[in-house]
């Protein structure tokens, strides 16, 4: 048993040393395009949920896209980098799993300054895009989310989290 166990052993040992070795910039290429051929079925993923859902979406530069149910009064400006702002939402993935919840919360609402808090950049761009009083569906790609490791608690690595948010206030 030990001497079959030891050559198919040594056989594999023998298979790993027969495999090609690649130079750092056909791993760099190889990379790089293993990234953009995620990002690209990501955003398909994202355009699906959206179309599925009949909704109309305004698409940032950077993947993100957001649906806004209800707008605030359109003589309040754009929330932006710096301001403080008063949040409730709710964070989940493209399956529907609840992630996070303000509702979880004492206050059941967050304040932060846009551009500076630790939340994920997507959601800081997002933020620029709306006003007081908006509620929005914000999806938001996994590298403008939590990239490869995800939140290391309840959103996996390479994850498409959704936000449904609504502004309570600018401050």
């Amino acid at each position: 048993m030990f001497i079959l166990i030891g050559a198919q052993f040594f056989s594999c040992a023998e298979k790993q040393e027969e495999q090609k070795q690649y130079s750092k910039q056909e791993l760099k290429t190889i990379m790089e395009n293993s990234n953009k051929v995620k990002t690209l079925r990501e955003e398909e993923d994202i355009k699906n949920y959206i179309k599925r859902r009949g909704w109309k979406a305004e698409a940032t530069g950077t993947g993100v896209y957001i649906v806004k149910f209800e707008t605030g009064r359109s003589d309040d400006s754009l929330i932006y980098a710096g301001d403080a702002v008063r949040v409730s939402f709710t964070v989940s993935l493209l399956d529907g799993t609840l992630c996070y919840t303000t509702e979880d919360t004492e206050a059941e609402m967050i304040e932060f300054v846009v551009a500076k808090a630790d939340l994920e950049s997507g959601l800081h761009e997002a933020l620029t895009h709306l006003r007081k009083g908006d509620k929005a569906i914000v999806l938001i790609p996994s590298h403008r989310a939590h990239g490869l490791l995800g939140d290391q608690e309840k959103i996996p690595a390479l994850s498409t989290v959704v936000y449904d948010i609504q502004i309570l206030d600018v401050l």
